[in-house]
C-alpha cells in the first residue's frame, strides 16, 4: 500500500504536469482572450527552459543571427571591455551533446527583447525610424501593455547580460549591445559573402532596479 508521503507526492506531480501541459497548450495556441489575460504567467513559464521553437520546420533558412555583449561600470567609474556572451554558448551547443541551459536563457531573452521591441514598432508604421534600443519617445507613444512587455523584456535582458557578464557582482551600471548578421538568401549565398553585420548599444543601465 501506498504511503500517505507517497500519494501526496504523487498527487503533487499530477497537478504539476497537468498545470504544465495546460499553460504550454494556452501558449502554442492563437491569440485568444484566456491567452491574452494570463500572458504574464505563460511567459513567465514557457521561457526560458520550455521555449517553442518551430524553425526546424520552417521552408526558409534562418535569415537573422543575434549575439549579445555587455560591459559593466562600477561605483568608481571604472568600465570593462565589452565581453561577448553569445559565442562560448553556441559553440557549447555545437560541440557538447549535452550544452547547459544557461545558453538558452542567453538566446531567449534576445528573442523576447526583439519580439516585444517589434510590436512596438510595428505599430508606429512603416515609417517608424526606432532603434533597435527604443527611445523614451518611442515608448511614451505605445500602448501601456506593449510598453510594460518591453521594458521587461529589456530588464531580463540586462539582468542575464549582468549574471553572465565579467565583474558583474561589483556593477553599478550595464550597457548592452546586440548585433545582428543578416544572412543573405540561399539562392544568393554563393555570391554575396557573408551577408550584412549591424550592432545597437543602449545607453547606460542601472545594474539593479526598475529602469526609471
Amino acid at each position: 500500500m501506498p504511503t500517505p508521503k507517497l500519494r501526496i507526492a504523487t498527487a503533487a506531480g499530477v497537478a504539476l504536469l497537468a498545470a504544465h501541459f495546460g499553460i504550454t497548450a494556452l501558449h502554442v495556441t492563437p491569440v485568444n482572450p484566456l491567452k491574452v489575460e494570463h500572458e504574464r504567467l505563460v511567459s513567465a513559464w514557457i521561457g526560458p527552459v520550455f521555449e517553442q521553437n518551430w524553425k526546424l520546420f520552417a521552408p526558409d533558412p534562418i535569415a537573422i543571427d543575434q549575439g549579445l555583449l555587455v560591459r559593466v561600470r562600477d561605483a568608481a567609474g571604472h568600465e570593462t571591455e565589452f565581453v561577448d556572451l553569445s559565442t562560448p554558448f553556441l559553440e557549447d551547443k555545437h560541440h557538447n551533446l549535452l550544452p547547459t541551459r544557461e545558453g538558452y536563457q542567453v538566446s531567449g531573452v534576445i528573442t523576447r527583447f526583439i519580439d516585444a521591441r517589434q510590436v512596438i514598432v510595428d505599430a508606429q508604421g512603416p515609417d517608424s525610424t526606432a532603434g533597435v534600443f527604443l527611445s523614451a519617445e518611442d515608448l511614451a507613444a505605445a500602448e501601456d501593455g506593449d510598453r510594460e512587455t518591453y521594458e521587461q523584456a529589456l530588464l531580463d535582458l540586462r539582468d542575464t547580460a549582468r549574471h553572465h557578464g565579467a565583474d558583474g557582482d561589483r556593477a553599478a551600471q550595464v550597457q548592452l549591445r546586440l548585433v545582428q548578421h543578416t544572412f543573405p538568401r540561399y539562392s544568393d549565398r554563393s555570391n554575396t559573402g557573408l551577408g550584412e553585420i549591424t550592432h545597437a548599444t543602449s545607453p547606460w543601465l542601472d545594474a539593479e532596479g526598475d529602469l526609471a
